[in-house]
């Protein structure tokens, strides 16, 4: 019996290869996918890999996508005309000018594939009035259109979006399987690092190979990643502990640009959640950490609800910096309030 392979170029993500190359092989996908995980994930990734899927001329054979047939062959080159992406342009927000906007091509079939494919990327970023354009269109979509939402935070889309679309969640790695799929898969135009330089991308990447690229690639400052990881180690130490001269001197001498502290708290999160795993089983996969000292001093402070609190805390934090709150406030609320239990 023929091997079966599905999305060959995303690493890891087995279970979500498994069920959706499924789910499209036999022709019962959803017309609409949310993928979720922090920057760097693989969610571009996965969204090409799902393009290329869809509309691969050789479905039937053992992998899917072939790569080998033009569909396939233009989306990795990103000459699709039927492969669309939408962003912020670098705005705060996504408008619903730009929804609509897309919603007046939804009817027009594709050129030349089975499918149109529509990529929303940083879908969080979608005002209210955005999503509720979109939300029209994902109810009765043609049949040959298919949405993918790109997202750090899923839970700063609307129920109703999230309702006619399943959310899948893209996996991070520990460091070692970072630096494993670095040192194999370096992409052009990268020289090649030595040994030392591979390790402390994968170190400082908090789970993230696209992290990890972009440091080797000099697109991210190994100084100002070391930095953040100071902070986000800072961070999780105050929510285990809740010392407030501490607090305060983190609220004082934290970034103020909202990107900085993005990173430092999407790192805080990944700390908080290696404290979860290794209350669990001391054996268990780092994100943030070298090894199991740390979290598990950590662990030993926090209950498994505090635990919990924490993380729902950070989460909370991220998605009110995402709706430009007050950077002060936000810090304020996260690192003097003591970190709530969950119920």
């Amino acid at each position: 019996m023929e091997q079966t392979s599905f999305f060959s170029s995303l690493c890891g993500n087995e279970r979500l290869k498994s069920l959706l190359g499924t789910d499209i092989r036999e022709g019962r996908a959803a017309h609409a996918f949310i993928l979720e995980g922090p920057e760097g994930t693989g969610k571009r990734t996965a969204a090409r890999e799902i393009a290329a899927a869809v509309n691969c001329e050789n479905g039937s054979s053992g992998t899917l996508p072939c790569g080998q047939c033009l569909p396939c062959r233009k989306i990795a080159r990103g000459t699709a005309p039927d492969l669309i992406f939408i962003d912020s342009d670098g705005k705060a927000t996504i408008s619903v000018d730009a929804i609509r906007e897309m919603r007046s091509t939804l009817y027009i079939p594709p050129n030349d594939t089975e499918h149109k494919i529509y990529v929303i990327v940083g879908a969080e970023k979608m005002t209210t009035q955005a999503q509720n354009a979109l939300l029209l269109s994902l109810e009765e979509p043609p049949p040959f259109v298919m949405f993918l939402l790109l997202t750090t935070d899923v839970g700063a889309l609307l129920p109703t979006i999230r309702s006619r679309a399943p959310v899948l969640r893209m996996q991070q790695f520990s460091a070692d399987v970072t630096l494993s799929y670095i040192r194999t898969h370096l992409p052009e135009g990268i020289r090649r690092p030595s040994e030392e330089e591979l390790r402390s991308a994968a170190s400082l990447a908090g789970g993230s190979i696209g992290q990890a690229f972009r440091l080797l690639r000099g697109d991210e400052s190994v100084a100002a990643m070391q930095e953040d990881r100071r902070l986000a180690e800072a961070i999780a130490a105050q929510l285990a502990a809740g010392n407030a001269l501490d607090g305060v001197r983190l609220v004082v001498n934290a970034p103020k640009k909202r990107e900085d502290l993005r990173r430092a708290l999407t790192l805080a999160l990944a700390a908080m959640r290696d404290v979860l795993a290794v209350k669990k089983a001391e054996d268990a996969q780092f994100l943030f950490y070298a090894d199991s000292e740390k979290p598990l001093a950590l662990a030993r402070q926090m209950t498994p609800a505090k635990i919990l609190g924490a993380t729902d805390a950070l989460t909370a934090a991220i998605r009110e910096l995402d709706g430009n709150a007050a950077v002060n406030l936000i810090l304020t609320t996260l690192l003097l309030s003591g970190a709530p239990r969950r119920a």
